[in-house]
Order: structure tokens, then C-alpha cells, then sequence
């Protein structure tokens, strides 16, 4: 974490993804502003600028409004110590295909492996959009392989909730890049569990670009 002063107020800012847990990524790239095709450059660079200013200003802990308030040249300084967060090649070329949680490695079934009831809670879940969806979705869909090689889904995953809110974005984020890339489950619930991670790399290739 790197310490600094912000209007007489101290702040810790991470300095990487190893000072990032997995409730707080989310957090990060909640319903941030959309861009599209349609859209002309500037009202992109419009948007990406307002979507940095929102990611900083909750990477401090406070509101979304805060960076907007900031002279440019503060922003600016900010902006530069936070690039860690397009930095993501690494977790493109992980291949990690578990989580380990608790000393247990945990995978993702098939989708022709997944219990009935599993797939009903992630259903479930799917509807329910809140900021900790992704990580619902996640607790509910990973499942550890006892000795026998087989996935057991007993319908308590949020006892594991917590375990993966306060999971280092840089054990997390290479298992779930290798999971898009692999597209273990149905269309449908990799287009919903994926919401988060698209607005994530949407910024990244604006920011690039800008």
C-alpha cells in the first residue's frame, strides 16, 4: 500500500492486485458507463475519464463523486499510481484451472456435471443482481473434488463467501480469466457471471487506447 494525503485526510492506495481482495475488485468495476460503437471519441474519452475518476475515488474509500471534486493535477497523480489495474496479461496467460480455499482446491463442473439444485441456485443467484453477485455466483458454482474424484454439491456455498471476499485479486483473477477463456458453462451464465469482468475490460482497452 502506498500512504498518502489528500486534503489533511490519510490514505492507503494499493499499490497492486496482491493489495486488492476479490469483494473490493468488484466493487471496483460495479455498473460503471457503458460506451459503445456508436458513440464518437470524445464522448468515449468522456465516459472512460468519469469511470477512472469512480474506480479511484473507491479504491480510497470514499463516494463515487470524490475524484470529480479533485484539481486535474491530483487526479492525474492518482491516475498514474493505480495502473496496475490494466495490467492484466498475466492473468490471460495463467491457465489456472482451481482456486485453492481453505487447502482445498476448488474447480468449476460441467455443466452436464452440475447437480440440479446447483444449477437452480445459480439461477437464483443470476436474478438477484447486487455488487456481490460475481461472488455468489462464484461460491456457488465452485466445488471442491473429494477423494474419490467427484464433485459433492451440498447447497452451503455461502459458508465460502467470505473466504473468497477476502481473496487476493491476484489468487483470484488468474482462475477467473482461465474460466472465460475455457467456457465451461452455458452461454446464458457465462454472459451474467462475465458482467463484471467485460466492464473491467472494456476500461482496460479505453484506457490503452485514450
Amino acid at each position: 500500500m502506498t500512504k498518502l494525503k489528500i486534503n489533511d485526510k490519510e490514505y492507503n492506495l494499493p499499490e497492486g492486485w496482491k493489495d486488492v481482495n476479490m469483494k473490493t475488485y468488484c466493487h471496483l468495476f460495479y455498473k460503471l458507463e457503458e460506451t459503445n460503437d456508436k458513440m464518437d471519441e470524445s464522448a468515449i474519452q468522456i465516459i472512460t475519464l468519469r469511470n477512472e475518476s469512480k474506480i479511484i475515488s473507491r479504491l480510497l474509500g470514499e463516494d463515487d463523486e470524490f475524484c470529480l471534486n479533485l484539481p486535474v493535477d491530483v487526479f492525474n497523480i492518482l491516475r498514474s499510481k493505480i495502473q496496475f489495474l490494466y495490467d492484466i496479461k498475466n492473468f490471460l496467460d495463467s491457465k489456472i484451472f482451481y482456486l485453492n480455499i481453505d487447502g482445498k482446491k476448488y474447480f468449476m463442473p460441467e455443466p452436464n456435471e452440475m447437480a440440479l439444485r446447483q444449477y437452480i441456485d445459480a439461477d437464483i443467484i443470476m436474478k438477484q443482481e447486487n455488487e456481490n453477485q460475481f461472488i455468489e455466483l462464484l461460491a456457488c458454482l465452485l466445488l471442491p473434488v473429494g477423494k474419490d474424484g467427484k464433485y459433492e454439491y451440498d447447497g452451503k456455498y455461502q459458508d465460502i463467501i467470505p473466504k473468497i471476499e477476502n481473496m487476493s485479486a491476484e489468487d483470484g483473477l488468474p482462475f477467473i480469466y482461465t474460466f472465460f477463456k475455457k467456457k465451461v458453462i452455458s452461454k446464458k451464465v457465462s454472459e451474467d457471471f462475465s458482467k463484471v469482468q467485460e466492464e473491467a475490460n472494456q476500461l482496460v482497452e479505453h484506457i490503452k487506447n485514450s
